[in-house]
């Protein structure tokens, strides 16, 4: 399917909200568990090569497990 910039124009926060949560329950079953462990990779990579900040603001650099 082709989308064309048209598809994605929404005029606020509150239609872009719609647009994802519509976009999501048109998903299967399988598509949204596959959605969730590509998610879950993500997550991982992140937690690892990229710097955090604590609670009280201290940036910490990337883990180097």
């Amino acid at each position: 399917m082709e989308t064309t910039s048209q598809d994605w124009t929404c005029p606020g926060w509150g239609d872009q909200e719609r647009a994802q949560l519509e976009a999501g329950a048109a998903l299967s079953f399988r598509e949204k568990m596959l959605w969730l462990q590509d998610a879950d990779r993500l997550v991982a990579r992140l937690e690892k090569e990229r710097p955090w900040i604590d609670e009280q603001g201290i940036v910490h650099p990337a883990r180097r497990d």
